[in-house]
């Protein structure tokens, strides 16, 4: 393949899934800090497309850099069996989870070489801890020195970024989808979502300006083409001076608080259609249990006057014994007669109240019930009164719009009716002077 200046890489979702998953099942064996692999996939011109990718196996000394190891024959016989499955998907360069570049980068570049002429390093950060893109890709070039010393081989930065096909698009998103925490729903989703990628663009704005403020104290030099992005990006910022765009604005949010406010009437009428439903439901049972009083009541009116013949007959028998042992126990002296104690105990006794727990507790939810309906009537009022005030604003919004759009055909009219005037005049000039000139 012939040589290309790579521009920028881009990686697909199923490489990030492969390293994730090559990362944790060696993190669980052993106690490697970094994976290497390989990278397949195709340039298109000054593109690099990374589709695919594999694992080898790798292992280095943690002391001493320059001793590592890589399967050549696991990568030979993998490659061979991957080119059986797709013949387009070539070696393209290799891959580790760094989180940054290590010495021995160079010379496994040099080894990757051989597979491939224009090796790219890419480095897979599988726990990043900043917000951004979890890639970062690399090409080896040749390093002159001024002081004529031999030329040496580093790394030079290349611009990276995550794309995908539709397929590889729809199958992430069913991923996600199974993964996504069942608790949370999706507006605190969606929200955190929000601030994550409002914390990203707020980086982004601060790498921005804190290179601008070098390049104006003239500690970096001026890159014409980062400072021509930069000014894209500023020419696509909507202007929100314009006066249309204001108005656009407000209107826009009037209909977003015209659904608020309708939801909101809507929960509040639910609201009280549920608690009159249930204000029904009791009314029926207490009638029901009105009616069931009445019918015991009846019951035991019979009962009582049966009972108070028989009751009579007995106070009058308890009567005779009251006395009898009553004048047993003063005439032996066991008990002092008092009067006044007497009185005031039968006094306490007739100033407490006939009243049961059931109807106690029955009529305190009644109560509440009424306090209820009060505070839902006067919430449904406010939604009201605020919808009716949003209307009246949306309608004065439409007629300053139509009067605005009256004024604007006059004067166009009145511009036509000028352009004609000038025509004539100017008819009648041309024939002035087309006579002056026969004369």
């Amino acid at each position: 393949m012939p040589e290309l200046a790579v521009q920028k890489v881009v990686v697909h979702p199923l490489v990030l899934l492969s390293v994730v998953d090559h990362f944790n099942r060696i993190g669980k064996v052993g106690n490697q800090k970094r994976v290497v692999g390989v990278l397949l996939g195709s340039w298109q011109k000054k593109v690099l497309d990374v589709s695919n990718s594999f694992a080898v196996p790798f292992d280095e000394d943690d002391k001493d850099d320059s001793v590592w190891f890589l399967d050549h024959d696991y990568l030979e016989n993998m490659y061979g069996m991957f080119k059986k499955v797709n013949a387009r998907e070539r070696i393209v360069g290799w891959y580790h989870t760094g989180p940054k570049l290590h010495k021995n980068d160079i010379a496994i570049n040099e080894l990757m070489k051989r597979y491939c002429p224009n090796s790219v390093l890419v480095i897979i950060d599988v726990k990043p801890k900043d917000l951004g893109l979890p890639t970062e890709a690399y090409i080896s070039v040749e390093e002159v020195h001024d002081d004529g010393t031999p030329t040496s081989k580093t790394f030079e930065h290349v611009t990276s970024e995550i794309g995908a096909e539709e397929a590889e698009e729809v199958g992430v998103e069913h991923l996600l989808r199974d993964i996504k925490d069942t608790t949370v729903g999706p507006l605190p989703q969606r929200i955190t979502n929000q601030v994550h990628g409002l914390k990203g663009l707020n980086s982004k704005l601060l790498d921005i300006r804190s290179y601008l403020e070098k390049v104006a104290t003239g500690k970096l030099p001026i890159n014409h083409q980062i400072i021509y992005q930069l000014q894209d990006v500023f020419n696509l910022l909507p202007d929100v001076s314009l006066q249309e765009f204001v108005k656009a604005f407000y209107l826009k949010t009037n209909d977003q608080m015209v659904v608020v406010y309708l939801a909101s009437l809507i929960r509040s009428v639910v609201a009280l259609h549920n608690l009159i439903n249930n204000k029904i439901a009791n009314r029926d049972a207490e009638k029901k249990e009105g009616q069931e009083k009445e019918e015991s009541k009846k019951d035991r009116k019979d009962d009582k006057e049966k009972d108070k013949d028989k009751e009579k007959s007995d106070v009058k028998k308890e009567e005779k014994k009251e006395k009898k042992s009553y004048l047993e126990k003063v005439a032996t002296g066991k008990l002092p007669i008092n009067h006044q104690i007497i009185y005031q105990l039968q006094d306490v006794f007739n100033l407490l109240p006939d009243v049961s727990l059931q109807e106690f507790v029955k009529a305190f939810y009644l109560k509440t019930n009424d306090q209820m309906v009060v505070v839902y009537l006067a919430s449904l009022i406010r939604s009201v009164v605020a919808l009716h005030n949003l209307i009246n604003n949306k309608i004065a919004n439409r007629d300053a719009e139509k009067k605005e759009g009256q004024e604007k055909e006059e004067s166009k009219k009145d511009r036509k009716d000028d352009k004609e005037k000038d025509k004539d005049k100017e008819k009648s000039d041309v024939k002035k002077e087309e006579k002056k000139e026969k004369k």
